[in-house]
């Protein structure tokens, strides 16, 4: 029992300890021809509300995706590989092309004791998904991290990442559907 409790009252402080990671932004706008902007869209929802999901890319920390909430990315096109964690690592494989806009539903699964994350790209040609993501990011705070408080927090897990993608990419883990060049938009699509 009082191993449980230590356990809640270490993810109850991290969770607390998230907050000053992160800052309301605005929108970043169209990426110019040799850039490309991933949005990851986190629903506010009743399941999982509490629980914020680190998102790197590749060994870049990019903030804490919490209920409610969008980060946008703006990057070099070409391969990238995003990962988010809960009660595991989730990776997600992305060819990206310059000029464009990629969608990534980013939300809470179900796991053993605690919550789980998961990534849907969203498809060029899926519509409803899109529509969704649309409506979401309309009701949803941008957030973005900030560089001097996440400076500490990135250093101590970049090397668990780096072993994650590792284990992605040899086959130990198993990906998420990749994020393909031709799901990107060209702007404006007003999302």
């Amino acid at each position: 029992m009082r191993v449980v409790v230590l356990l809640l009252l270490s993810c109850l402080s991290l969770l607390t300890s998230c907050t000053n990671y992160m800052q309301d932004t605005k929108p970043l706008g169209p990426p110019g021809p040799n850039e490309a902007t991933v949005v990851f869209c986190r629903p506010s929802r009743f399941i999982a509300g509490g629980d914020k999901f680190p998102l790197w890319d590749g060994e870049q920390f990019l903030g804490f995706v919490a209920d409610g909430c969008t980060i946008e990315h703006r990057c070099a096109p070409g391969e990238h590989f995003f990962v988010a964690s809960a009660q595991t690592y989730k990776g997600l494989p992305a060819t990206l092309a310059g000029g464009r806009v990629y969608y990534v539903w980013v939300t809470p699964r179900v796991g053993f004791l605690i919550t789980a994350v998961g990534f849907t790209p969203v498809p060029k040609d899926d519509e409803k998904l899109f529509e969704q993501v649309r409506a979401s990011i309309a009701e949803n705070r941008f957030r973005t991290k900030v560089p001097a408080e996440c400076a500490s927090y990135e250093a101590d897990w970049r090397e668990s990442v780096q072993s994650a993608i590792a284990e992605f990419k040899s086959g130990k883990r198993e990906s998420e559907p990749a994020l393909r060049a031709e799901d990107g938009r060209v702007p404006p699509h007003n999302p």
